[in-house]
């Protein structure tokens, strides 16, 4: 399995794709805040909830659920908001301690999860955590959240769409390439509530194109169109702008064979080592349930 994509300074071919997304991201940011939604895969994990031991205030305004929580609970919340760095993903010790974490077979761990997906009126949720879970779990991580997509309510689509950020395969690239033509809008209560003169929600189509654009950085050889590298995709762009950005990036992904080498490259869910049969048919039919597939 490959670790989680790698960030550091550009070199060579990658100075253009670099300099484009970074004026993408840099634009981006103030409205990323005003969203209300999860920060830019770039950022750093959350702090301050310490590894245990006595639960502050400043503790539960962080994560409200930590209020009552003891032993697996507990760890399993502290960790998400503090101890998981989606980054590390891909390290053996980082696996390790998901798995000793969370058993997606045991719903009392997946309700921990689902819950931290789910939108909140309150502090924003643990998306690094989050992230990191998806991406460290393996084939079982994209497995758990492809099978219960269309029970997902639309409230929580943008949330679900960003915990894939860092899973590594190229099946999730598809997923996410799918999900462009899903003009759905997602309600965001607290956004709504703070957000500018302007503010309209984000759309399933704009959380995929703001999923697939981090998973570009550092690819040698790859230029996105004009469309897509220039300005911002947040709640207060306008609608046609968005629909021009989600259009042209759906047509790159189709039509562009650089990116199509470079997906070809990447390691399939469906040959991880160690995958058994029976999760391997389940993964299998899920991903052709929602178009994913590929050859």
């Amino acid at each position: 399995m490959r670790s989680a994509p790698r960030r550091g300074p550009p070199s060579g071919g990658r100075v253009v794709v670099w300099a484009l997304l970074g004026v993408l991201f840099l634009n981006a940011a103030p409205a990323l805040a005003q969203d209300g939604e999860t920060p830019p895969p770039g950022s750093k994990p959350a702090e301050g909830l310490g590894e245990g031991g006595e639960v502050t205030e400043e503790m539960l305004r962080a994560c409200p659920d930590l209020k009552g929580a003891v032993g697996r609970k507990k760890e399993q919340l502290v960790a998400l908001y503090s101890g998981l760095d989606w980054r590390k993903a891909g390290e053996e010790a980082t696996r390790k301690r998901v798995k000793e974490l969370f058993d997606l077979t045991k719903d009392e761990d997946t309700a921990v999860l689902e819950k931290q997906l789910q939108p909140t009126k309150g502090p924003q949720r643990c998306a690094n955590g989050l992230r990191c879970v998806f991406a460290a779990s393996g084939p079982e991580g994209l497995l758990f959240a492809l099978e219960r997509w269309t029970k997902v309510a639309v409230e929580a689509r943008g949330r679900w769409l960003d915990a894939l950020a860092a899973v590594p395969y190229r099946e999730v690239d598809r997923f996410l390439a799918g999900r462009l033509t899903d003009k759905a809008s997602v309600p965001n209560w607290r956004a709504s509530q703070e957000g500018p003169p302007g503010y309209a929600d984000l759309r399933v189509c704009d959380y995929a194109f703001r999923t697939i654009i981090p998973r570009l950085f550092d690819i040698e050889g790859l230029t996105l169109p004009k469309e897509v590298a220039e300005g911002q995709l947040a709640s207060i762009t306008k609608m046609d702008e968005r629909d021009k950005k989600v259009a042209a990036l759906a047509e790159w992904l189709a039509k562009d064979k650089a990116y199509a080498a470079h997906l070809a490259k990447q390691p399939s869910v469906l040959a991880a080592p160690g995958l058994d049969e029976a999760t391997k048919k389940r993964l299998g039919e899920a991903l052709e349930k929602h178009g994913a597939r590929g050859e």
